[in-house]
Parts: structure tokens; sequence; C-alpha cells
């Protein structure tokens, strides 16, 4: 029997329909999980990623509810909030402190915002923790006697904290001090993280271009 040229076009035509659909079968694409795999295997490469450090300056945090903020770290002592605290902590002969004075603009915010904490890490994993007055200020009252002395350096501790210890409402700019015991806050960290709304999730502060 012989085929007419119509009727083997139409017997290539199918085998070429066919060799697509096999190819096809072969080459489905790969399952979620599968390319979830492959991208972690991707990025998981045998050697260990750098560690990213980054020095002084300013920091600056975008948090989720809204409140921009930003600081010096660390704030320099002679910043016009801290020109009294830090002459008073010499006065008293108080121990070594390293500040940090928060801007807290929450005018875009959505609830109230209000600093405990800002924790500072080195490359070894060693916490610098930086806070707030009305949480750490009292280690600089001295030994109970009830003198004038004492009093008096109670009560202007107490001022102190009423003074800086600063939240922001919302619509509100305000700035807060915060404060680490000691002077040996390391020249590069490798993380910054600002509570910024209580005790809650801690949020990442980044240095500033």
């Amino acid at each position: 029997m012989k085929h007419t040229p119509l009727t083997i076009l139409s017997v290539i035509a199918l085998a070429l329909v066919g060799c697509g659909s096999t190819e096809a079968e072969e080459e489905q694409p790969q399952s979620a999980e599968e390319a979830q795999q492959e991208y972690a295997d991707e990025q998981n490469m045998d050697q260990e990623p750098e560690t990213q450090t980054a020095g002084h300056g300013t920091y600056r945090l975008h948090a989720i509810e809204g409140a921009e903020i930003e600081f010096d770290l660390p704030t320099d002592p002679n910043h016009e909030l801290l020109q009294d605290l830090e002459s008073f902590r010499q006065d008293i002969d108080g121990p070594s402190a390293t500040y940090i004075v928060a801007d807290v603009d929450n005018r875009n915010g959505t609830i109230e915002m209000n600093i405990p904490k800002i924790s500072v890490y080195d490359e070894d994993g060693t916490e610098y923790e930086f806070q707030a007055l009305g949480n750490t200020l009292l280690e600089w009252e001295p030994e109970y006697d009830d003198s004038y002395y004492y009093w008096e350096t109670y009560d202007q501790i107490l001022e102190f904290q009423d003074e800086l210890d600063n939240g922001a409402d919302v619509a509100e700019r305000s700035a807060t001090v915060l404060l680490y015991h000691g002077d040996d806050l390391p020249d590069e960290f490798t993380r910054v993280a600002v509570q910024p709304y209580g005790m809650g999730t801690p949020e990442e502060a980044y240095l500033a271009d």
C-alpha cells in the first residue's frame, strides 16, 4: 500500500509530538521542596561565611511599628544631654561609663516606644549591654548611711532618671540615654540589637552610610 505525501507528513508530525512529550516528561519542573533544598545546598558551601563587622559611628533602625531610631555608638560624653550626668559621675567617683543618646522619632509609629536595652556584640560573642537609666543608674547610689550626702546623691540620681530615661508616645519625638558600665567597648561589632518596645523582640540597627 502506498502512502500519500500528506499521510507521510502526518506520521512524521505525530512522531515529533511523541518525542516532545517524552522529553517534557523527562524534564518536569522540580517540586517546591526540591527547589528549596537545591537552593539551600548552593548557599551552604564548604567555606564558613565571612563575619560581618561594623565600627563606631551612627546607627539607625526603622522599627517594625514605625519608629525611627538613630544614635552614635558610643555617644560623646560631651553631648549636651550627658554633660551634667558625666560631671556628676566624676564628682561621686562613680564607675566608668559609656553612653548612648538615642533620638527616637515616633511620629509615624503605631504604638508607644520605650528602649530598655541596646546590646552590642563583638566577634567573640561578648555582649556589651547598654541599659536605660531607670534600670541601671541606681548602681551609682552610695552605701546607705542616712547622711545628707547620701540623700542628696540619691535624689540627684532620681532626677537624672526622670529627665533622661524617656519613651516616645505615638506622634512624639524624644531623646533617651542608655548606659553601659565600662569603658572597654570594642572597635568593631558583629551585631547591634535594640529592644524598641519594652522587653519585646530585639531589632537590628545598622551603621548609617
